[in-house]
């Protein structure tokens, strides 16, 4: 009888996680309709971020220069302009070399990717590529589920198709949905334990751009070696065989692929965009602005260091990566946090990477039934509120922000991101001084001074 109690109880206490999990996701999703109802109706008395400052830059979101017969016939004023320049790259001999355009920016698998839409007009090729993507994503959040579980993938997916983010993507068209895509399958595939296949797909998402590669650093360790080999591996065979077959020459588009990656980011074009950046950069540049002098010194140096800030905040993110007992979803908060925030110039559609985390987190507490500590819960929740879509401008109080140049974009998701690898770095703290206590019968049980509950 005692024993059908316990089992009782512990079911109760077990299933309360999964119950939390749900309304965590489901307060998410009405928030992020809140969040556009309410920049809708701002948007008539803020001339200065109008509502689609929510999902995009500006209304007349035209790509940039192309030569003329490269745009399509008007449907609007908006071409989705990041789709626009990668498809008219893509029908190039060589993306790189493409004389009259801009430069590609990209890993070669970005247009290789692109290849079979190459023949179709510019509107079909526009609607498989959405379509495509959304699906994928789709596919990947359903999968990563049990088949009992049919609430929580639902609510995961609904968070997401509302996500500021994803929103961002689609208004652009940028081809980071469908590396968000495969990034999603790849981490589907890994909960199911099929890491070769997960490598594989981690490696071609690499291969589009170079974000995905900083997630090699969750599989350093023993244990999955062969999926960090294979993702290096696919990575590698991704990049060398397409410049191979561009024209041009692999030595002359390797040569131009680096060039214009080294020139695509600098610091005065992020302070241009300061209200659309989303970077580690964009925060401490708010704080150089501020009319409070500890603050306006502190975010001075912060700017002037920036690389040393950016290698920093990178080895810390893999020694809790590195850690063997450290939990996946910090693993993969680490990694994401280093590749989403670090770079000078982030935008929205970039925190879609932050997708893959909340998808670990989720799966993991549904697969296990499990019961979420305080830090775990923590991590959820700023996952889930930086994919609230924020478009409007931050509040000023006590002169701390620039209101005039910071949005909530700029300042909230950058300092969410600072916090989510604090917490990280919390969880890393606590299992460094994790105790072995021994019950006697041959039981051990591991108990972790000053926490909540195991992680």
């Amino acid at each position: 009888m005692a024993a059908e109690r316990a089992s009782v109880a512990t079911s109760s206490v077990l299933a309360d996680g999964v119950y939390t999990l749900r309304l965590v996701l489901l307060v998410g999703s009405l928030l992020s309709i809140i969040s556009y109802a309410f920049i809708f109706v701002s948007a008539s008395y803020l001339s200065n971020v109008p509502l689609d400052a929510a999902v995009s830059f500006w209304s007349n979101d035209f790509p940039r220069p192309l030569p003329v017969s490269a745009y399509p016939s008007p449907a609007g004023h908006h071409f989705f302009g990041d789709f626009l320049v990668t498809f008219r790259l893509a029908q190039q001999p060589s993306p790189y070399l493409a004389e009259g355009y801009v430069p590609f920016g990209y890993l070669p698998m970005s247009a290789v990717l692109l290849g079979p839409l190459t023949p179709l007009g510019y509107w079909w090729a526009l609607a498989i590529f959405l379509l495509v993507c959304i699906t994928l994503l789709f596919l990947a959040i359903w999968k990563s589920f049990s088949d009992s579980d049919k609430v929580t993938p639902t609510l995961v997916i609904a968070l997401v198709l509302l996500s500021g983010p994803f929103m961002n993507g689609v208004d652009r068209g940028n081809v980071g949905l469908l590396m968000v895509g495969l990034m999603c399958l790849g981490a589907s595939a890994e909960l199911s334990g099929r890491r070769i296949l997960s490598g594989v797909l981690f490696g071609v998402a690499a291969a589009m751009k170079l974000y995905p590669a900083f997630l090699g650093s969750v599989f350093l360790h023993r244990t999955r070696i062969k999926t960090m080999l294979t993702m290096a591996a696919t990575t590698v065979v991704c990049v060398v065989v397409p410049v191979v077959v561009f024209a041009g020459g692999w030595w002359t588009n390797l040569s131009v692929m680096k060039d214009q990656f080294v020139g695509s980011s600098n610091f005065a074009h992020a302070e241009r965009i300061h209200a659309f950046n989303n970077s580690f950069f964009a925060l401490f540049h708010a704080m150089e602005m501020s009319e409070v002098s500890w603050v306006n010194a502190s975010g001075s140096v912060l700017v002037e260091n920036y690389y040393l800030v950016i290698v920093v905040v990178a080895l810390i993110s893999l020694a809790v990566a590195l850690h063997p007992r450290i939990s996946n979803l910090s693993r993969y908060i680490c990694s994401c946090v280093t590749m989403v925030f670090l770079p000078n110039i982030v935008g929205s559609y970039v925190l879609m990477i932050m997708i893959i985390p909340l998808l670990i987190g989720c799966a993991v507490i549904s697969r296990d039934r499990s019961s979420m500590s305080r830090l775990t819960l923590t991590q959820v929740v700023l996952l889930v509120v930086i994919l609230v879509p924020k478009g409007l401008p931050f509040p000023n109080p006590l002169a701390v922000w620039s209101q005039a140049e910071s949005t909530f974009s700029s300042v909230l998701n950058p300092l969410l991101g600072l916090v989510l690898l604090t917490v990280s770095v919390i969880e890393f703290i606590r299992i460094s001084v994790r105790k072995k206590v021994d019950l006697g019968g041959g039981y051990d049980l591991e108990v972790l001074h000053g926490a909540d509950g195991l992680i």
